[in-house]
């Protein structure tokens, strides 16, 4: 952060720019949250944050955690929450430099999504929420074949899909904003 760079950072980058800029991190009491983030709410300071430049009030992500950000660092906003993890975006500034940060992940698309879960099975199983390693690969498939056609109306149904997650144009746009603003600041 010294050297005045606006940087990215998802998931554990939250957790760890928050640890640097002295807040504070710890396990989730609400255990994991994962596949899709319910009802992510802009706050009143993201109104004016450049990150969440049109963006809807209230969506849903990509997430996939255990650990949270408990306290952000001292004079940085809260620009996104919901109700299983409090701090779900913020931009801690030092100075010059800036650490763009979501809990959730706009990078990831069902695809990936569906890798990851897949890869966290036995975790997700030990969790309580699936009875076995095959019913996680059968979402698992399913989010993947969603990817493959996001118009299918029974797919978005069955795993409660809407067009924040399906369409790059939202799902993406806090990435996009953070490269308009690099850009805006090297001209």
């Amino acid at each position: 952060m010294e050297a005045g760079a606006i940087c990215w950072g998802s998931c554990w980058g939250l957790q760890l720019a928050s640890l640097v800029a002295g807040g504070d991190v710890a396990a989730n009491p609400k255990g994991r949250e994962w596949g899709i983030a319910r009802d992510i709410r802009l706050t009143d300071a993201a109104r004016i944050s450049p990150m969440h430049v049109g963006k809807p009030a209230s969506f849903d992500a990509f997430i996939m955690h255990l650990d949270e950000v408990t306290r952000l660092p001292d004079g940085t906003p809260l620009l996104a929450t919901n109700d299983h993890t409090h701090i779900q975006a913020a931009i801690i500034e030092r100075g010059a430099a800036a650490f763009w940060t979501t809990q959730y992940h706009p990078e990831y698309n069902l695809h990936e999504m569906g890798r990851l879960i897949a890869a966290r099975a036995k975790a997700l199983v030990r969790e309580g929420f699936f009875p076995d390693e095959a019913a996680v690969a059968t979402y698992a498939a399913r989010m993947k074949a969603l990817s493959a056609n996001p118009d299918s109306a029974e797919l978005r149904a069955e795993l409660d899909v809407g067009d924040d997650i399906i369409d790059p144009q939202i799902r993406e746009l806090e990435l996009r904003n953070w490269l308009r603003f690099i850009d805006s600041r090297a001209g």
